[in-house]
C-alpha cells in the first residue's frame, strides 16, 4: 500500500510538472506574436498573421504546443475553428503530454471546441504521456458535460491507462478516487465495469474507500459493487477503511455485509487493523470497535 502511493504521488507530481510548464498563460515571455495572439483571442491578428505565412503546424520549442494546442488550451473557440479551417492538424501531438487538440479540449473543460474537433473527426481514443484518452481525463477533471459528449460519440469507455500507480486504471477509477460522485453514476450508467481492476487490483471501490470519499462508497455499494472484492496483499475495502480509520466508511461497508472474518495475506481480519495512528483518534477507535462488536 504505501509503495503504491509513492508511485500515486510521483506520478501526480511528475504530472503536475509537465503541466505547468506546458500551460501557455504567461508562463513564456518570449513567446512568438503569433502565439500572443492566439493566446489573447485577437482573431483579427491572428488572420493577418495566417495571410502573411505564420506557420500553423509548428511546435513551440519551450511548450511543445501547436499554434491549435495553445487556441484551445487558452479556450479560444473562434481561433481553434479558424486554424482548423486554415488546415491545421487536430491529431498533431504536443512533444511534451503527447496529447491531441480534443485531449486540450478535454483538459481545459471546453464543451465548444471539443463539439467543434469531434465535428471535424477528431480521435476519441487518442492517448496521452499517462495512456489516457480524452475521455479519461474529462472524467478526472469532473468536467461531467464533455464526459457525456465524448460517451455519445462512442468514446472506449472501459480504456486503460498506463500511469505509474495508476497502470490499468480506468476512467471509472480515475472518477472514484478523486471523489467524483457525478461522474461515477454517469460512467455507470453508460456501462462502466464497476469491478474493473487496476494492476494492484484495485477496484473503484476500494479506491474510493481508500481516499476516504464517503458518498463515493455509498453510490458505488448502491449500484453493486462487490463489498468483499480482495485488492493487493488479499485486503479487502473494510480493511482498508479500518487501517484509515473512518467509521463512516466502515459502517457503511458493515451494513453492505462486509465479511469481518475475511483474512489478508498477512492473517489479519479487518478489526485487526486497527491501531497506529488510529490511537490518536481514540473516539473513532471507539466507534469503529462499537461496530465491530454489533456486526460480529
Amino acid at each position: 500500500m504505501k509503495k503504491m502511493k509513492r508511485d500515486i504521488f510521483k506520478a501526480f507530481a511528475g504530472l503536475m510538472i509537465i503541466l505547468v510548464v506546458s500551460t501557455p498563460i504567461g508562463l513564456c515571455s518570449d513567446i512568438s506574436p503569433f502565439d500572443k495572439a492566439i493566446e489573447s483571442g485577437n482573431l483579427d491578428a491572428v488572420k493577418a498573421m495566417i495571410e502573411e505565412g505564420a506557420d500553423i503546424e509548428k511546435n513551440d520549442e519551450t511548450t511543445g504546443l501547436t499554434p491549435l494546442h495553445r487556441a484551445v488550451a487558452m479556450k479560444q473557440p473562434a481561433i481553434a475553428k479558424l486554424l482548423i479551417d486554415e488546415g491545421a492538424d487536430i491529431e498533431a501531438i504536443d512533444f511534451k503530454l503527447k496529447m491531441t487538440s480534443l485531449g486540450w479540449a478535454a483538459f481545459s473543460g471546453t464543451k465548444e471546441i471539443c463539439r467543434l474537433l469531434l465535428d471535424r473527426g477528431a480521435d476519441t481514443e487518442s492517448r496521452d504521456i499517462c495512456g489516457y484518452t480524452p475521455l479519461m481525463t474529462a472524467a478526472s477533471r469532473r468536467y461531467s458535460e464533455i464526459v457525456k459528449l465524448l460517451l455519445d460519440m462512442g468514446a472506449d469507455i472501459q480504456h486503460r491507462a498506463n500511469q505509474a500507480g495508476y497502470d490499468q486504471a480506468t476512467a471509472l477509477h480515475l472518477a472514484a478516487l478523486n471523489g467524483y460522485t457525478d461522474i461515477v453514476l454517469l460512467l455507470l450508467e453508460y456501462g462502466a465495469d464497476i469491478e474493473a481492476r487496476t494492476s494492484r487490483q484495485f477496484t473503484p471501490l476500494a479506491l474510493a474507500v481508500d481516499r476516504g470519499f464517503t458518498d463515493t462508497v455509498e453510490a458505488l455499494l448502491e449500484e453493486g459493487a462487490d463489498v468483499n472484492g480482495r485488492v493487493c496483499e488479499g485486503n479487502t475495502p473494510l480493511h482498508h477503511a479500518v487501517g484509515r480509520g473512518n467509521p463512516k466508511i466502515v459502517k457503511l461497508l458493515l451494513d453492505a455485509g462486509a465479511d469481518t472474518k475475511s483474512k489478508n495475506d498477512a492473517g489479519f481480519i479487518p478489526r485487526e487493523m486497527l491501531g497506529g495512528k488510529l490511537f490518536k483518534k481514540f473516539p473513532d477507535y471507539l466507534k469503529i470497535s462499537a461496530f465491530f462488536a454489533f456486526h460480529d
